[in-house]
């Protein structure tokens, strides 16, 4: 699962997250106990990620999906096989 996810990933966010502007760079970190991705991205601002409309990263989100069902061999439609358990922002500490 780990390889399929990491697939889509290149094929559908990575090009678009590099587009867009602010945007900084990203981890992609595997929890192998869990079977879990987790993603870090960092933004140069939070106005920079709040400014793409939502429609725009759903578009690309329904993408990675139909791309993640393919890597894993699972036919079209369907639930995500990576849903998204949780999402949050932090911030840099200030600098001194």
């Amino acid at each position: 699962a780990r390889q399929a996810w990491l697939t889509a990933e290149r094929q559908c966010w990575d090009p678009w997250l590099r587009s867009q502007r602010g945007f900084l760079g990203r981890e992609l970190l595997w929890d192998r106990e869990r079977q879990e991705g987790v993603l870090l991205i960092r933004w140069a601002s939070l106005e920079d990620w709040k400014a793409i409309p939502e429609a725009e990263v759903d578009g690309v989100q329904g993408r990675f999906e139909a791309a993640a069902r393919r890597a894993l061999g699972l036919g079209e439609g369907g639930a995500n096989p990576f849903p998204l358990l949780s999402s949050g922002g932090l911030q840099p500490l200030g600098r001194t």
